[in-house]
């Protein structure tokens, strides 16, 4: 029973007297408070009423759906979930689409943003300033919802060079250690806007994630390198990145002569490795 439309009713109920007797209403906010109904209320309100409120239910509804290859049982599981949000609100995520997941995120459109879990349910209130945001407006390009979706033009920033190292650093510490390897997410979303110049929908972020963490360790190293490379090259100018990657190059020389395990160090050494001879090649030219 949806108890949002129930309270609905009690806090409109003079509206409601056209739909709902007075003994009715009375009955619906007895089960809206938890209070006990009698054995004559119960059938009253499951052979009457509570039909009734499920075909105000059906006029209420109006779910949209945005993507392709969504298990078809989880998207009624969303509806059903949507049912009980009383406000514009939409599903993305894993949930969706694999069998298994961690949790499911629901957005809510608010004014105020906050976040909580609800056993596997993971509420997450954002503005919609927000839906603005890449990450956000990714989510709802591949989602289901209880309004009409229009998908805002996102606002694409430039990460921070060092934003960008320092999430690099810690795909590959990730990859080394059999972390879970959230980071390489970030990288992959950063490097689809850089060369497509719009937002990836959740489903295909996640599709070019699998393609590399099915790679075994070392390709998958090779490839974060790569996409790091092609991001640095891409965002930065060529004497701006030159300056920088000589000062890090310098800070992990110091790193290597302090510690004796540096794996990750010689990793990393080597990436920067490829885009300072770039970098110096174009400037020289």
């Amino acid at each position: 029973m949806n108890r949002n439309l129930c309270k609905k009713i009690i806090e409109n109920k003079e509206k409601f007297k056209a739909l709902f007797a007075s003994r009715q209403i009375e009955i619906i906010e007895k089960y809206q408070n938890n209070v006990q109904l009698s054995n004559t209320e119960k059938t009253y309100f499951y052979a009457i009423v509570k039909k009734k409120i499920e075909a105000l239910l059906l006029l209420k509804e109006d779910f949209h759906i945005n993507g392709q290859q969504m298990i078809p049982k989880r998207i009624e599981e969303s509806k059903n979930i949507l049912r009980n949000i009383n406000k514009k609100a939409f599903i993305s995520g894993s949930f969706l689409f694999k069998e298994e997941y961690n949790d499911i995120d629901i957005f809510v459109i608010s004014k105020k943003r906050r976040s909580f879990f609800e056993g596997k349910k993971h509420y997450t209130y954002i503005t919609e300033k927000d839906l603005k945001k890449p990450i956000l407006n990714s989510s709802l390009q591949y989602c289901v919802a209880n309004f009409s979706i229009n998908i805002p033009k996102p606002e694409i920033k430039r990460p921070e060079y060092r934003d960008v190292i320092f999430a690099y650093q810690q795909a590959i510490a990730e990859i080394l250690n059999d972390e879970d390897q959230k980071t390489i997410r970030s990288l992959v979303f950063e490097n689809f806007l850089v060369e497509n110049v719009n937002v990836p929908d959740s489903y295909t972020t996640y599709l070019l994630m699998i393609d590399i963490l099915e790679l075994p360790k070392q390709k998958r190293i090779e490839k974060v390198n790569e996409i790091t490379k092609n991001l640095l090259k891409k965002m930065f100018s060529k004497k701006y990145l030159y300056r920088e990657i000589l000062t890090l190059d310098k800070q992990y020389d110091n790193v290597i002569a302090e510690w004796k395990k540096h794996d990750n160090i010689l990793i990393y050494k080597e990436m920067i490795k490829d885009v300072k001879n770039s970098c110096r090649s174009k400037i020289e030219t």
